[in-house]
């Protein structure tokens, strides 16, 4: 249901915008600014503050709130919509992903699932990709420019509601090793930042 309303939302935002008179190239950097500025403090929050399971209702509601707003020619809402719409994609691409896997290590699961479900994972990724741009299509011939944002509210209020009725809460490591072996967000964190350090042109590629 998230990349399903990840996908309906995001094939028909250039159309929109444009339909609206809109510079469609400042409004979209917008989304990539706030998340660039947003990127290094999301993870630690989430893992040690809010939880993964709050954070990913947290997304639910920011991208009703998000996909209510871009239905209205407003530049200030879409202002909003796309500064938090960084922050948004941030989440999308860490909360989840992170909760399945300590929740499956957690429930003793072994590796060997981890990685058929990671495989199986990419696979309705793209599966979902292509179907969100279809139904996108129909959405947008039957009820406008509006149809897809409409369509992806629909899908994220039923993530929101299973997430919030089948998720149990889980954080991350502080420091150190946690006790299956996997390193804690402060070690991989001073990884990071030792690996960074080590070639100017990885730092660079990465400011880039």
């Amino acid at each position: 249901a998230i990349m399903l309303a990840d996908g309906l939302q995001g094939t028909h935002l250039y159309i929109l915008y444009e339909g609206y008179g809109y510079t469609v190239a400042s409004l979209y950097c917008l989304g990539f600014v706030s998340g660039a500025f947003t990127s290094p403090f999301i993870g630690p929050i989430v893992d040690h503050k809010v939880g993964r399971r709050n954070a990913a209702l947290i997304y639910c509601i920011l991208e009703v709130i998000i996909n209510i707003l871009e239905q209205y020619s407003y530049i200030s809402g879409l202002i909003l919509s796309r500064v938090v719409g960084g922050i948004t994609t941030n989440l999308l691409f860490t909360v989840f992903e992170s909760w399945m896997v300590t929740e499956h290590r957690k429930r003793g699961f072994s590796e060997e699932k981890l990685e058929i479900i990671m495989r199986d994972s990419v696979v309705a990724s793209n599966l979902s990709a292509i179907a969100s741009g279809c139904m996108a299509h129909m959405l947008a011939a039957r009820l406008g420019p509006c149809g897809p944002f409409e369509g992806a509210v629909a899908c994220t209020i039923v993530a929101l509601i299973l997430v919030a009725t089948r998720w149990e809460e889980n954080f991350g490591h502080q420091s150190g090793e946690a006790a299956d072996g996997v390193p804690g967000v402060t070690s991989m964190k001073q990884h990071m930042s030792k690996f960074l350090k080590s070639s100017c042109y990885v730092s660079i590629n990465g400011l880039s």
